[in-house]
């Protein structure tokens, strides 16, 4: 049996799971996150999807389980963390996709040093440093498959204009647009390009808010391009 790794150096507090909208990486420029739920909506998808995964910081498990509730007549699981009850639900993120929650686990683990991602790792443990493991399954396998179309930093750069990139499509028919190297648009239009911006509004999905705000990002890329093969083409 084996796993998916995501490691970084340092110890992940166990608040960073339970504590709804708590982020220090607000206003950080430098840092992909900011709302403060990202790790909560993964881990959600992940055990509303019956994902095996695990977690450590250190040589401690961090233990995630979840707990059926009733409340007006419906049923609810709720998430425990180490056998303890916590106030959220599988239900949050309800919409989000397998590679929503891939997203936050790496992006989070990225803003940290010493990150790694490790395919077909097996289970240990370091006393320094936060691993986290999800068992190999074939819709992973596929979104490490297409990793780079998730995720733009091994894309090749073709111009700099303004506070962002436009690079290299990689034969997708769709375009990539990226927020800080961390794909944040799922629409189906078609681009000879890709692109990555220092800055977009982005939703607690992290996805795209305004499809007029990437029209117009675009656009503006286009219209500072010097380079006269990237005009030809």
């Amino acid at each position: 049996m084996t796993y998916l790794k995501i490691k970084n150096d340092g110890l992940i507090d166990v608040k960073a799971f339970s504590l709804i909208g708590a982020s220090t990486k607000l206003g950080n420029a430098n840092t992909i996150g900011q709302f403060g739920s990202g790790n909560k909506y993964a881990i959600a998808y992940l055990l509303r999807n019956n994902y095996d995964f695990k977690v450590f910081s250190g040589s401690n498990e961090i233990e995630f389980s979840k707990k059926q509730q009733e409340f007006r007549e419906q049923s609810f699981d709720i998430i425990c963390i180490n056998g303890q009850e916590t106030s959220m639900t599988t239900q949050m993120g309800f919409d989000w996709k397998m590679w929503y929650a891939m997203r936050e686990l790496i992006c989070n683990a990225m803003d940290e040093d010493g990150f790694e991602l490790i395919e077909d790792a097996e289970i240990d443990s370091n006393s320094g440093e936060t691993h986290i493991y999800i068992k190999n399954t074939d819709e992973l396998k596929e979104f490490m498959l297409d990793f780079d179309n998730y995720f733009s930093m091994k894309k090749k750069t073709l111009c700099k204009v303004g506070n962002g990139s436009i690079l290299r499509n990689h034969g997708t028919p769709t375009v990539n647009i990226y927020r800080k190297g961390i794909r944040c648009y799922d629409g189906l239009r078609k681009a000879l390009f890709d692109y990555n911006f220092d800055f977009i509004d982005i939703n607690e999905s992290r996805v795209a808010k305004y499809n007029w705000q990437i029209d117009d990002l675009v656009r503006s890329a286009i219209v500072k391009l010097n380079d006269k093969a990237m005009i030809k083409k």
